[in-house]
């Protein structure tokens, strides 16, 4: 059934819907030959009963969605904001980490070695000095490390390919 809108014109927006008119022509197609008014009258109330019951469950079902659909979404922001905050705290030590693998990088790199993330890790736990304060878990230290070395070991790899693009060009 469509619904005249303040223009005069009809929408495509449904109050009732093809199911439940298909029950309620039921209902007058059996009552055109026996024209008993008061049992049509029930039969109108029973369905109107269903319809309405039908409707007001699928509404909570929707409702209870669409409850859970936010709540999923405001609980994702705020692991967010968690991640982005705890990666604050971690910032100073992961430059600090950076750098100094940075150097050693460098300094494997000029005598022709390649320093892995872990070779990295097992030197810095050899010569890290007291004063370090390492941010992470005693128990899952290492493996932390061993994850941020592996990132930083990728970064340098990139710049000193984009580095060694440039001067091919640069020569050519």
């Amino acid at each position: 059934m469509k619904i005249p809108n303040m223009n005069g014109t009809q929408e495509d927006a449904y109050i009732i819907s093809a199911k439940q008119l298909h029950c309620l022509d039921n209902i007058f197609r059996q009552q055109h030959q026996s024209c008993n008014l008061h049992e049509l009258k029930m039969q109108i109330l029973d369905w109107a009963k269903k319809m309405l019951s039908d409707e007001r469950k699928e509404w909570c079902e929707l409702r209870g969605n669409s409850v859970d659909v936010l709540c999923r979404l405001s609980r994702k922001e705020e692991a967010y904001k968690r991640a982005i905050a705890k990666n604050k705290r971690y910032e100073t030590f992961k430059e600090a980490f950076k750098q100094l693998q940075e150097t050693q990088f460098k300094k494997h790199q000029k005598s022709g070695k390649v320093l892995s993330a872990n070779a990295f890790v097992k030197w810095f736990w050899d010569n890290k000095t007291s004063s370090v304060i390492i941010p992470y878990t005693k128990n899952n230290q290492n493996n932390q490390l061993i994850k941020l070395a592996q990132i930083n070991n990728r970064e340098f790899k990139k710049l000193l390919n984009a580095e060694a693009d440039t001067l091919l060009t640069v020569e050519d």
